[in-house]
């Protein structure tokens, strides 16, 4: 367990040390200044919203331009060459012959995913509050009267569903860790196509082919049933689980248990394909 801890703090720490990480703020809070004007303003109905910063995150991650490049490629940009760099610098054969188990090392490398994980959805909710503030937006500790309204099929489309049981920063709090379990999920499949293609440009071009393949095929995807989960912006947003935004709607169980079987999935592909890594 000790030695897994290390593993998994060396993993984390390499990833953070990366240029691109000094990116993310400043991304975030320009993405949140943007979004500003489609959270305060209906475009149905061509009148101002009642807003907060509280409503920057969820509509953000109801609106599939900024869950595709923002959320989705932005994250896949930070971790999934990360299996090539190490491979490169040679800290991949020192890890694993020091540890003498490549298991050891692929737990670790999946457990540094989930923190980094976590770690870009706090920034992004942060900074993005931050852009939304500087944007004109009010900050506040209650809930908005537009997130109170009830929203309509008129509506879903510029707007986001909530569940109304729990407060705003809470709602937030729930929808950011179940991003950051999908994120996590999405990093963990791109790396394992690294594993059968070992080229740096693997993992981007990937995820690039995933997020184009999603804008072209979904209108198909969308008339079979569990054939939307192929779209990246579908498995990501948790505005799925709302009848009104999909034709067909699972439960938040039946996804988390989709989830949690094509995690394990990949993460025993992952440790079968340890066995002929070159490193």
């Amino acid at each position: 367990m000790r030695l897994l801890l290390q593993l998994t703090i060396i993993s984390t720490l390499r990833s953070f040390g990366t240029w691109r990480w000094l990116l993310v703020p400043g991304v975030f809070t320009i993405a949140g200044f943007l979004c500003a004007d489609d959270v305060s303003f209906d475009y149905t109905q061509q009148v101002e919203r009642s807003v907060n910063t509280w409503d920057v995150i969820p509509v953000m991650l109801s609106n599939p331009f900024y869950l595709a490049w923002v959320f989705v490629l932005g994250f896949t940009l930070l971790v999934g060459d990360t299996l090539q760099q190490e491979r490169n610098d040679g800290m991949l054969a020192l890890i694993i012959s020091r540890s003498s188990s490549r298991i050891l090392w692929w737990n670790s490398k999946c457990i540094s995913i989930a923190i980094l994980s976590l770690c870009y959805i706090i920034i992004a909710v942060i900074m993005s509050m931050l852009g939304a503030v500087l944007a004109g937006i009010p900050f506040e500790l209650t809930d908005s009267l537009s997130s109170q309204a009830t929203w309509t099929m008129i509506h879903v489309q510029d707007w986001y569903p909530r569940i109304f049981d729990v407060s705003m920063p809470w709602f937030v709090f729930f929808i950011s860790l179940y991003t950051a379990f999908t994120l996590w999920i999405i990093a963990n499949i791109i790396i394992v196509v690294s594993f059968l293609f070992q080229h740096t440009f693997v993992p981007f071009a990937t995820i690039a082919v995933w997020m184009i393949s999603s804008f072209v095929f979904s209108p198909a995807l969308e008339h079979i049933p569990g054939a939307q989960m192929l779209d990246v912006r579908y498995f990501v947003t948790y505005t799925k689980h709302f009848d009104a935004f999909f034709v067909y709607t699972p439960s938040l169980p039946m996804f988390l248990f989709i989830a949690i079987v094509l995690l394990m999935i990949v993460l025993s592909f992952g440790i079968l394909r340890l066995h002929y890594l070159d490193i």
